[in-house]
């Protein structure tokens, strides 16, 4: 019998980081037992996570694979046959990209079930540090500068020493990253600002837009000049006064935008 315990958390992720202290060590102790009883034991777990381990057990690190894996959520429109063709042809190409897996389902409980780990991806990015609050960015790019703005945001946030999940639906530019900040650290929270800010220029420097989907709001105000122009601006705020002549709707943004 070949036995594989996997030392993972009890969070909503599909690989979670390991246990530590007890949990860590009650493993060590069962695959110690099943070891000396004959069996083939190998431990699945991240990094350093299972040092130490008890004579005749195999470490397998997960992390290098699994947990740095990409996870790319497809929907196919058309005929039944037309989506069944470009399900098969889109499993190939990933295949050919390295791909580990590839799962297709045209019934509605099944790609629920699916679709469940990328609605959960926000509590999951979560999980991956804790008490830490999620700052969500929205930019959208040209698809043709989609993976030069995805690489960089990484690479800035990793400069700036910040852990950033990234989350889109890439299909038409927009992805999400998602600082995850300790609120209480003034630091941090200087260092998420200048990220934010930073990755906000850089899509508008791209063609693209500081809001691929959840609107201006105040805290992106400044951004309309430098991304629409003053002429587009301007027509705005000449609408906006045409049907509000006393200013009554949010009154003083005005100042933040022009």
């Amino acid at each position: 019998m070949t036995l594989r315990i996997a030392i993972v958390g009890h969070i909503r992720h599909p690989i979670a980081p390991p246990f530590k202290g007890g949990m860590e060590a009650f493993t060590h102790s069962l695959a110690r037992m099943l070891a000396e009883r004959g069996h083939d034991v190998t431990l699945l777990a991240c990094g350093d996570s299972a040092t130490g381990l008890p004579p005749g057990v195999k470490l397998l690190p997960i992390c290098e694979t699994h947990y740095d894996a990409r996870y790319p959520w497809h929907e196919f429109h058309g005929t039944d046959a037309s989506v069944k063709e470009q399900a098969e042809s889109f499993g190939e190409i990933a295949a050919d990209h390295g791909s580990l897996a590839f799962t297709f389902t045209t019934k509605p409980e099944e790609r629920s079930k699916l679709w469940a780990a990328r609605h959960d991806a926000y509590w999951a990015s979560l999980a991956l540090r804790k008490g830490a609050k999620g700052i969500s960015t929205d930019c959208c790019v040209p698809v043709s500068r989609l993976a030069e703005c995805v690489t960089r945001a990484q690479e800035k946030a990793g400069a700036l020493g910040l852990i950033a999940p990234v989350v889109g639906h890439v299909g038409d530019g927009n992805f999400h990253t998602l600082p995850l900040i300790m609120m209480d650290d003034p630091d941090e929270v200087a260092r998420a600002q200048e990220f934010v800010s930073w990755l906000n220029d850089l899509a508008i420097s791209m063609d693209g837009t500081c809001t691929g989907e959840h609107g201006i709001g105040q805290g992106k105000a400044r951004y309309l000049l430098p991304e629409l122009g003053e002429g587009a601006v301007s027509m705005m705020v000449a609408v906006k006064h045409g049907i509000d002549p006393l200013n009554l709707f949010n009154s003083g943004d005005r100042k933040s935008v022009v």
